[in-house]
């Protein structure tokens, strides 16, 4: 922990800060007390498989080393093959904190030294309240068998209890690498027992060769709180009620500003049942996105009133004109205009937030019909934007990325990290969608206006990867790279 202090609010703890902290921040770094990768990836991306036993799979050394420390030196036994292939990865989870937490006993026993960060997880693991019991799926008389060999003794009782609070503090770990993918569950209890929910939270996780990064999304004031969501914002507020419920147990609720506050209106949008307001399937989409010309609707909505029905291209223009007004008045200063307006746009503050993001809600809800702005349509889109960078189609994959762009400014708050990974895949795309526009004979002029576009782009990604997940990442290099790229091909014409 960085200079923060845990302190008592009603009957929960809760982390605050004790200085200002400034957007990018970290505010807290973890190795997880235990994980495991997830089934659907072990051996298909980049994780290093244990030579010895050819069962256990690490992201890095560091992950490897502190692994070893804590179980898998008494799990590793030579095999000929993967003993977990068929394991379903709960009960691998539970095994593995179990081991970790009688290895802990064992060694302070024998007065050796454990991770330095061991004690205080293993510490915050037991300060865990969890949920009412609910119908346990693992077969814990089977995980009491298996451990029994490691001279790891628990009742069905004591890991009913160890596997409800392993359940609060268990979180996916994303690969940034890969869509922000799941490829592994880690048990971080720090993190559960310290940081509150928010809907609308100060703060963002990433992780690091193993280890989860509590980052700072905007300026954080001292005694301000530090929140964090649990759950996926691209859902209904009953839908992310359900999960929070499940974590943290029935009596829990939420009053942060999106559920209670000022963005209260984004739920009064989403949570609109299918019948009453239909949205877009997969389909319809990709034909929206054939036919978008960019360049066309932004002149468009520089005098255009408020449409009554709102597909995906002008709901982006219609929302992108109250959230980026200087982009649609007629230009004087080509350039420089539009470079100012897209870097207003990347580096919102909490005033300005307030100022444009929920006035932006205000008038969507006035529209009579926004298909494009309800979960089928987004979870559509997101479906959709992979399928079309798979398949190499980036003029519309940029227009894709587009709307998600300006759903996200919605729904995210500034560097939360789903938003500045989606920042640099606006960025790719808009200069493959350049490259492939080029070849098509788009013209001069129209190749210097979108050669403006993706300059811009590039820059808000390099900013926002930078505040979000650092320099030591593949996405830093890959922004570089991008940059490195782009003005190679500007000096070389």
């Amino acid at each position: 922990m960085h200079e923060t202090a845990a302190q008592r609010n009603e009957t929960l703890l809760c982390l605050v800060t004790s200085k200002h902290f400034v957007a990018g921040s970290t505010l807290l770094s973890q190795q997880p007390l235990a994980s495991v990768p997830q089934p659907t990836i072990r051996g298909q991306r980049s994780l290093q498989c244990c030579s010895r036993c050819r069962s256990a799979y690490f992201c890095s050394n560091e992950c490897f080393r502190n692994a070893w420390l804590q179980f898998h030196r008494v799990l590793c036994e030579p095999q000929d093959y993967d003993i977990y292939v068929d394991v379903d990865a709960d009960r691998w989870l539970l095994e593995r904190a179990a081991l970790t937490l009688h290895s802990h006993n064992r060694l302070s026993k024998h007065h050796s030294h454990s991770p330095p960060q061991l004690p205080l997880a293993i510490q915050a693991l037991h300060s865990l309240t969890p949920a009412i019991a609910d119908d346990n799926k693992i077969d814990l008389a089977a995980v009491v068998t298996a451990l029994e060999p490691f001279g790891c003794h628990y009742s069905t009782e004591e890991l009913d209890l160890l596997w409800r609070k392993v359940q609060i503090s268990t979180f996916d770990i994303l690969d940034h690498d890969q869509h922000l993918d799941p490829i592994a569950r880690g048990i971080y209890p720090l993190t559960s027992l310290y940081v509150r929910h928010s809907c609308r939270p100060n703060a963002g996780v990433v992780y690091k060769r193993g280890a989860q990064l509590i980052v700072a999304l905007d300026d954080i004031q001292p005694g301000e709180p530090i929140t964090i969501s649990y759950v996926d914002l691209v859902q209904s507020k009953s839908e992310r009620m359900a999960e929070l419920k499940q974590r943290f147990g029935n009596s829990f609720e939420c009053h942060c500003s999106r559920c209670e506050g000022d963005y209260a209106g984004l739920d009064h949008l989403l949570d609109a049942s299918p019948e009453e307001r239909p949205g877009f399937d997969e389909a319809e989409l990709e034909k929206q996105c054939q036919t978008w010309n960019i360049l066309n609707m932004v002149k468009a909505y520089q005098t255009i009133a408020t449409p009554r029905v709102l597909d995906a291209s002008n709901y982006t223009h219609y929302t992108s004109r109250i959230l980026a007004p200087d982009i649609y008045k007629p230009l004087t200063d080509h350039h420089r205009r539009h470079d100012n307006a897209y870097h207003l746009f990347a580096k919102e503050d909490k005033v300005l937030t307030a100022r444009r993001v929920v006035p932006a809600l205000v008038a969507l809800s006035q529209v009579p019909s926004v298909p494009a702005f309800t979960l089928q349509t987004i979870r559509a889109a997101r479906s959709l934007l992979r399928r079309l960078i798979s398949e190499n189609r980036w003029v519309e994959a940029s227009r894709c990325a587009l709307y998600l762009f300006v759903t996200y400014r919605l729904i995210y708050p500034p560097l939360h990290p789903t938003l500045s990974y989606h920042n640099l895949i606006v960025a790719r795309a808009s200069w493959n969608s350049l490259v492939q526009l080029e070849l098509a004979g788009i013209g001069r002029k129209l190749e210097r206006i979108y050669e403006n576009g993706v300059r811009t782009w590039i820059a808000i990604a390099r900013e926002s990867v930078l505040h979000t997940f650092g320099q030591e990442t593949n996405l830093w290099r890959e922004i570089v790279e991008l940059q490195w790229v782009f003005e190679r091909d500007q000096k070389l014409k």
